[in-house]
């Protein structure tokens, strides 16, 4: 299918669609974006040849001295125009999993060498990706694309799947890594915001060309709002008995993002008398308005040996 009803292979006419054995819903690689490994555009002059080299008439007489000189100010002055965006390095394609409808009448063998099929709303996710690290000449980040996508059951509880990422992909630091990612359905929690997430997660070393570089993996799920308390550990090295101990507690974090903002709040006011001879109150000094955040609501406070450690209990946008 081409067009419009391709952009709604999750939506409620797709479905419908599937239900009445017109088109069926396949999972497949597809490339959704690109990333340049150099500066996006430069100038470079272009010069108009048929201008700067026109021939001379014979008919007339021209001082050839002048001519180089106009010519040469003509190539130092050079207008928007006269320059071409140019693109330099070269891109990389980024790759996705995703879901699209195709006509039910087609066979299995006209399809994509790769594509599964998925129906009803499954997740499409991919089970193996490439991490790139791509350097421009501004800055290096990582790039990951899939390598090859799953269908996995949306009535499933939500749980932890695997996802491997391979590193450093066909040199001799090549290594793979069971990432994980969080899938299932959580329609029993009631709220619209409460999806699978990550709840724990740990960090693990690979060997690259420029030494060791961490890589995070999830380890458990749970069904949380946007803004939710996170598992994190910290070591807590107390005193007991006169020995000297390392105690590992879950101090917990806020992760997550927040809509909405807070409106600034007045930090000193005065008296202004008006007209009428009343004193009215205007603020002069107040805190900007900014965004909302995911910061602790509640936390506790542990006492380990010597140590006073603070725990949060539960975050909120705020």
């Amino acid at each position: 299918l081409e067009g419009p009803l391709n952009s709604l292979p999750d939506s409620a006419i797709g479905y419908w669609l599937q239900k009445h054995n017109m088109v069926r819903r396949i999972c497949h690689r597809a490339t959704t974006g690109t990333v340049h490994t150099g500066p996006l555009r430069v100038l470079i002059p272009v010069y108009n040849m048929c201008t700067k080299f026109q021939p001379l008439s014979t008919k007339k007489k021209i001082n050839r001295s002048n001519t180089r000189a106009s010519s040469y100010t003509e190539s130092k002055h050079l207008t928007m125009s006269d320059l071409m965006p140019a693109r330099i390095g070269h891109k990389i394609n980024v790759i996705s999993c995703q879901t699209s409808l195709v006509d039910a009448t087609r066979n299995d063998q006209e399809l994509e060498e790769d594509a599964k099929l998925c129906p009803g709303t499954n997740f499409c996710t991919a089970s193996l990706a490439e991490v790139k690290t791509v350097r421009s000449l501004s800055d290096v980040r990582d790039v990951t694309s899939a390598l090859s996508c799953t269908c996995t059951s949306r009535e499933k509880k939500c749980q932890r799947m695997p996802s491997e990422q391979v590193f450093f992909r066909g040199t001799k630091f090549e290594t793979r890594v069971d990432v994980g990612q969080c899938i299932g359905k959580c329609l029993s929690y009631g709220a619209r915001d409460v999806k699978c997430r990550s709840t724990s997660s740990k960090t693990v070393t690979i060997m690259g060309p420029n030494g060791a570089r961490c890589v995070e993996v999830i380890q458990s799920c749970g069904c949380e709002r946007k803004c939710y308390r996170a598992s994190h550990n910290e070591a807590v090295q107390i005193q007991l008995n006169n020995t000297t101990m390392t105690e590992i507690i879950d101090v917990g974090r806020c992760v997550g993002t927040c809509s909405g903002h807070v409106k600034g709040e007045c930090l000193f006011w005065i008296n202004n008398p008006d007209e009428s001879g009343s004193r009215a109150r205007r603020c002069v000094i107040h805190t900007k308005t900014r965004q909302k955040g995911c910061y602790p609501e509640s936390t506790r406070v542990e006492i380990l040996g010597d140590k006073r450690v603070t725990v949060v209990e539960s975050c909120a946008c705020r």
